[in-house]
């Protein structure tokens, strides 16, 4: 392989554009609809080879035998339809070969077909299209060899004039897998083959327009724009004067700008010193023009028409124009003179049942999706995408920064500094700018990813800055030339390449750091941050916290947007690196986005959606119903939001209204009052305000109704008794105790207690005619661990896992100390039926609050077990030490107080609490707290307090790598139910987090994939202290200290309450 040739007979590259007939056509823009276009995606015939050298000449040839081949879709991916395989690295090459040398077993795969040139065509211009192809080809035409390019996510086109003939035409297609062009390919996605994108012909007649660069620029006061227009225009024959291009502007309403098409003449180009070619420049004024950000999108259409000198119309075309102004100034990214700040995601091109072909409607899905949950920009990562989607990005408001197809990860810093790669960098910058040039959604250019700092990318910041002087210029890999170490450069280091910092996954406090010491004068904007792999995005608000209080911090770009599982075969579940056969691989890193492979949003979208809301209140007096809104927005005021307000109480709706007006400029506060009555309030009752902020009409994104946000309030000021510890007795019932060797009963009419009298631990509760346990309680410091705990896949094997920068470090400390079997070595206990508190003023730790009121009630308790259990775990005899006293009351009510001492070497404890099983058929679930999706102690701003009614299996979230889940934090209590009227009423004298599943923890820990997961009939219940946050740890900063659960002595308690649900309402007995 030569990477020094990039290409043979290519065109140079141009703007996607489409010619028209008349005027009519190019208005509406579609290209199917035009003679001109003739579109060859269908079913082709398709031969797969082992490598280049196993082709014979027949399969090129206009008549060779190719009726015995298979058929294949195009565009597709072969790797997807049965051929092949697809293959999965992230920073590690698929082989072992030195660049720019590629394996000889190399996968080649030939397309044929044939199209009958379409009436008109024979005395034009043919040319072939290609969107793109993986990863090297070579173009046949009636057996005649045309060309041959790389690059294989960016358009190139072909001229087939010389080889077209009337009537029937073979094309032939030979796509070789692996090239020199892989090698800037190592992009974290799955390594495919073949035409993804599109392929079309497009007719032209001789003399025609080439390319065409619009831009829609603002004054400083945004109240005058510039229409800017260069338009090329080439001549196959001998050069003609007199031809002409006009153009027409056409507003957002559809109205003329010009009163009358404004036209230039072509220069023949034939002066000698200045002379620019058959170059022509417009340049009109355009008053107050409507503009383009990311909240009001509009567009302009720019009409061009080219004439003959006899004034006949040639050639129509168009394109969309917006009006925008980018910028810098005092460590600000500026649209429009306004600060923005980037909530964006990067976005790989993915389908999981075509790999890297996507359709325009699932690109729509994305937009759609995005807009809903507050997302404003999008970094197509890491190579430019499907010019659809530029389209989209510019209608919908998107902004984009478009990224060169450049990485070289696994090559880090070396063939940025080799000559003979200068060309490919340059080629692959070229053809990015000039293909997307025209899309006013693109605020930044790119010079790709991950692939160090040398003079190849300094030569395409240089042409990019030339060429386009509207945009900035964006690149991580400046920021470290040699090597992904400190991103913290001294001020104004590489500026030409970059000009924002865009660090990837920094810690929090090096941001702080970064603003209160930095003398650079760029604002910095993360290219990735908060890594969402599994259950995942941990302290996304700490981010944002910091972000908005910090002058100079603007944003950035979570990684990444859709989980890259795979299911070409249709079956309904997923699959990750090392499922094809595929070796080496880096097993399911692909599986890192905040959306599932068929776009259903995780859980952390959530999170997200809340941070970055569009308005905010703030509590002025809640007694009064007096707030403050703030419009976060950048240029639009809240004229299209309804607020809608309810006042609960124990999760219950007691009040609610709505204001239909809010006029607010952007960034603009007002304040509002709401019609509050103080209500009456139980003791114990928590009385909550919720704000929900409504999209009044349909708009293109979204319908009449949407929830942009909400905010909630606690109004303490209502409430009575707000210290309740949840815990009453009911009634006087009588109960019996009996003991034996074996076995402590206690019973009454309303059911039976048994604990074992050697261990004291609880065996059984029977209510309802059924008993509920189906496991004791016991200590548990477990979780499955998630992906940023560490990686399952790579897990005694450290020093791959280091190479391909993925971390397992938290996993291997807990599986080394043994945390995931601790054993039981020691236990005792004691019954009695009257109770004496020891003095505990030694003991150290803090009590949960609420105790009082549970204590008040001792005096009514019938018996009390106290149960003292010795844990080790991997070489520390005691590593923990728990103490439990049962207190039994004579409603069959138990109050579980729980002292956990933790060795001083266990300082960072997956989570600390208990765990048991019930019963099969207690598939009920109710519970008071957060809700209504998952959360945890670093991520629970996406989630608000009320009580949430579900199911145990609707609490299971497909995380596609089996991991924890379902977590619900600030518990005040929890129910399970069957429907033979039992019940459980789980409470605790403070806040507590649990889940319930029908996957126990060690069966998720051993499943590699969650559509191999099997459920169990009992349920899982997980009451916890406290659980460890989630971090980002697969790929940026751990779990931050304050999530973290130290060593030491932990208190913690729970109530456990068998019920009839028939005649006990769950509010009753808290």
């Amino acid at each position: 392989m030569n990477p020094e040739c990039i290409g043979i007979n290519t065109l140079p590259p141009r703007t996607h554009l489409h010619g028209f007939t008349n005027e009519a056509e190019a208005i509406n823009a579609k290209p199917l609809d035009s003679h001109w276009h003739l579109n060859l995606d269908g079913n082709w015939r398709f031969r797969l080879y082992q490598k280049p050298t196993d082709l014979d000449e027949g399969c090129i040839k206009p008549d060779g035998k190719d009726s015995e081949w298979d058929s294949i879709k195009v565009p597709g991916n072969w790797t997807m339809q049965g051929y092949d395989s697809p293959h999965y690295t992230n920073v590690q090459m698929p082989f072992a070969h030195q660049p720019p040398k590629v394996p000889e077993e190399n996968p080649t795969g030939v397309y044929r077909s044939c199209f009958t040139l379409p009436k008109g065509w024979k005395e034009r211009r043919t040319v072939i299209h290609f969107g793109g192809v993986e990863s090297a080809f070579f173009v046949f035409c009636n057996g005649n060899k045309v060309g041959f390019s790389k690059d294989s996510r960016t358009p190139v086109e072909f001229n087939l004039t010389p080889w077209i003939v009337s009537g029937t035409n073979h094309l032939t297609v030979v796509v070789i897998r692996w090239s020199d062009g892989s090698f800037l390919e190592d992009q974290d996605h799955w390594w495919m083959a073949g035409p993804h994108r599109s392929i079309y012909l497009r007719s032209t007649a001789m003399t025609y327009l080439e390319d065409l660069f619009s831009l829609g620029e603002l004054n400083q006061n945004l109240d005058e724009g510039s229409l800017e227009v260069e338009a090329r225009v080439s001549f196959t024959g001998p050069v003609e004067s007199g031809w002409k291009v006009g153009i027409q502007l056409i507003d957002p309403d559809g109205n003329r700008v010009f009163p009358s098409m404004q036209h230039e003449e072509i220069p023949v180009a034939e002066q000698t010193r200045i002379n620019l070619g058959h170059l022509i420049r417009f340049s009109k004024k355009i008053h107050n023009p409507e503009l383009w950000n990311t909240e009001t999108p509009k567009l302009y259409n720019l009409l061009l028409c080219l004439f003959d000198p006899f004034g006949n119309e040639i050639e129509w075309t168009s394109c969309k124009v917006g009006f925008r102004r980018v910028e810098i100034k005092n460590r600000e990214l500026l649209i429009n003179s306004r600060p923005v700040l980037i909530q964006g995601v990067n976005r790989h091109e993915h389908d999981p049942h075509n790999g890297k072909t996507v359709s325009r409607e699932s690109m729509l899905q994305d937009i759609l999706l995005m807009k809903k949950y507050n997302f404003n920009a999008v970094r197509c990562a890491h190579y430019p995408n499907d010019s659809q989607w530029y389209e989209l990005c510019d209608e919908y408001g998107i902004y984009v920064v478009d990224e060169a197809n450049i990485e070289t990860h696994h090559y880090y810093g070396r063939l940025c500094r080799e000559p003979q790669w200068a060309n490919a960098f340059l080629d692959r910058t070229r053809r990015m700018v000039e293909t997307n040039k025209n899309h006013p959604c693109i605020i930044m250019w790119s010079l790709g990813n991950e692939s160090g700092y040398g003079p190849n990318h300094a030569s395409c910041a240089g042409w990019i800055r030339e060429r386009d002087k509207s945009r900035l210029l964006h690149y991580e890999g400046a920021l470290r030339p040699e090597f992904q170490g400190d991103w913290q450069p001294e001020a104004g280091f590489n500026s030409l390449a970059t000009d924002v910092i865009a660090p990837m996954y920094p810690e929090i406090h090096d941001l702080v750091e970064w603003v209160r010491t930095t003398k650079d004068e760029r604002p910095l904007i993360m290219c990735e941050y908060s890594h969402a792999m599994g259950n995942s995005n941990g302290s996304l608000s700490d981010y944002w916290d910091i972000i908005r209080q910090n002058h100079g911090l603007q944003g950035g770009f979570i990684w990444d947007w859709v989980d890259q599982g795979l299911d070409p075969d249709g079956k309904g579940h997923w699959d990750y690196g090392g499922d094809f056969g595929d070796e080496p691989n880096d097993a399911n890193f692909c599986i890192n986005g905040l959306v599932w492979p068929d776009r259903q949003p995780h859980p952390a979208m959530q999170e997200f959606k809340k941070l970055v809301q569009p308005v905010i209140a703030r509590a002025v007096d809640l007694q009064k119903g007096k707030l403050e809104l703030l419009n976060r927005r950048d240029f639009t005021g809240l004229e299209d939001i309804r607020l809608e307000w309810k006042l609960e109480i124990g999760g219950e709706t007691i009040q609610k209204g709505i204001l239909e007006t809010l006029e607010a400029n952007p960034g603009q506060s007002i304040p509002i009052e709401l019609n509050l009555a103080g209500p009456e309030v139980l003791p114990g009752k928590e009385v909550y305000l919720t704000l929900l902020y409504i999209l009044k009409t349909s708009c293109k994104w979204a319908d009449e109704g949407h929830e942009l946000g909400w905010d909630q309030f606690r109004i303490r000021e209502f409430e009575n008794n707000t210290e309740h510890g949840g815990f009453f007795i009911r009634g006087h019932n009588s109960a019996k105790i009996s003991k034996s060797k074996t076995e402590i009963k206690v019973e009454s009419d309303l059911g039976r207690l048994s604990f074992d009298t050697n261990s004291g631990r609880l065996k059984q509760i029977h209510c309802g005619d059924r008993d509920l346990l189906a496991s004791s309680p016991q200590l548990n410091v477990w979780r499955a661990p998630t992906d940023n705990d560490g990686l399952k896949a790579w897990i005694g094997n450290e020093d791959k896992s280091l190479s391909n920068l993925i971390s397992v470090s938290t996993l291997s400390r807990w599986l080394k100390a043994g945390l995931d079997q601790i054993r039981l070595t020691k236990e005792r206990c004691s019954v009695s039926e009257v109770f004496t508190r020891r003095d505990s003023s030694a003991e150290s730790g803090q009590k949960q609050p609420g105790l009082t009121n549970l204590e008040q009630n001792l005096e009514r308790s019938l018996l009390h077990i106290e149960v003292e259990q010795c844990y080790s775990c991997g070489p520390i005899s005691e590593a923990f030490v728990h103490h439990t006293i049962w207190h039994v009351f004579p409603d069959l009510s138990l109050w579980m107080e729980n002292m956990v001492m933790v060795h001083e070497e266990l300082n960072d404890l997956p989570r600390i609490g208990i765990s048991f099983q019930i019963q099969e058929g207690f598939e009920e679930f109710e519970w008071f707290g957060n809700g209504p999706h998952e959360s945890y102690c670093d991520r629970m701003a996406g989630v608000r307090v009320g009580r949430f009614h579900s199911t145990v299996n609707e609490q299971y979230v497909p995380y596609i790598v089996p991991q924890e889940h379902g977590n619900k934090t600030g518990l005040r209590w929890i129910i399970l139910k069957d429907v033979n009227c039992s019940g459980l009423f789980i409470s605790g004298s403070g806040l507590f987090e649990g889940s319930v599943s029908h996957y126990p923890d060690a069966h998720l820990y051993s499943t590699s994939h969650a559509y191999k997961l099997q459920s169990h009939p009992e349920t899982s219940v997980y009451l916890d202290y406290r659980q460890r946050g989630l971090g980002t740890g697969s790929c940026g900063p751990d779990t931050l200290e304050r999530y973290l659960i130290p060593s030491g002595i932990h208190h913690f308690d729970y109530v456990f309450r068998p019920f009839d649900p028939r005649k006990t309402d769950p509010e009753e007995l808290f």
